[in-house]
């Protein structure tokens, strides 16, 4: 074991609002970089991708099997023959599309379990520890993340609905519809930290406004990665890893993150 300090970035008036906003920017990166750091990190990223691709690939070859299987028993013969081809490569083309459309949302579903163990690991590499406040019953703790996802969902929409507006503004619309669309998930991300913190809504606010370049800065890239098919399902686990160390190194001031910490040499 060899220590090391966690160094913790400047912050607030020590740094201009726009080196902020580009050092946060370059979270999601280093997001990326920590997943082949740490032991036992690259799982949880890689995990529920596979059983992703596991759940669609199943999906697409029932499709493509009932299709081909009803279709050609609707005509005897060689056309039967013929006509099952055709359905089962029909099914094979919707699903190729319905999947580049839903990928990545059935991806971010499936991950969120292993998102927050992602954070968890990350947390331990950088500090030998994950944070959590154990204040609770377990069953009063679920309900409160329960009430607290609601929370945020709510407040989620009740935002970035009405932005919703803006897209339909040439080219400007777009480019203002990412600030809030940017900020929110960016407060997706930092709620794996956050939330083992037991904050309430209004804190996790309070501290994301109190460093909202760095807010931004980090929200941006993983707002414009996460519309990129294929490259969403990768940029899920980096942002994770990145928002937690983004957590420890901006915000955790706000509590007092501990900064000696130790590491496996």
């Amino acid at each position: 074991m060899t220590a090391r300090v966690h160094s913790r970035v400047p912050t607030g008036k020590s740094l201009g609002a726009a080196r902020r906003f580009f050092r946060g920017s370059g979270y999601v990166f280093r997001g990326a970089a920590t997943l082949f750091r740490g032991k036992g990190l690259l799982r949880w990223a890689v995990l529920p991708i596979a059983i992703n691709c596991l759940v669609f690939a199943g999906a697409t070859a029932l499709a493509v099997w009932a299709a081909a299987h009803y279709a050609g028993q609707a005509v005897d013969g060689a056309w039967g023959v013929v006509l099952a081809w055709a359905a089962g490569i029909g099914a094979s083309i919707v699903m190729a599309a319905a999947g580049i459309l839903t990928f990545g949302l059935a991806a971010n579903v499936i991950a969120a379990p292993f998102n927050e163990l992602l954070s968890q690991a990350t947390e331990r590499l950088m500090t030998g520890e994950t944070g959590e406040v154990k204040d609770r019953p377990f069953a009063a703790d679920m309900a409160r993340a329960g009430l607290a996802a609601v929370k945020l969902f709510l407040l989620e929409m009740a935002v970035t609905a009405p932005a919703l507006l803006l897209l339909f503004v040439p080219v400007i619309g777009a480019v203002l519809f990412a600030a809030p669309a940017s900020y929110f998930l960016a407060l997706a991300f930092l709620d794996y930290p956050l939330d083992r913190r037991k904050l309430s809504l209004k804190e996790k606010v309070r501290r994301t406004e109190r460093h909202m370049a760095e807010v931004l800065g980090f929200g941006l890239p993983a707002y414009l990665l996460m519309l990129v098919p294929v490259v969403n399902l990768v940029t899920v686990p980096a942002a994770v890893a990145g928002a937690t160390r983004l957590y420890l190194d901006v915000m955790g001031e706000d509590e007092g993150v501990k900064e000696a910490v130790g590491e496996t040499g």
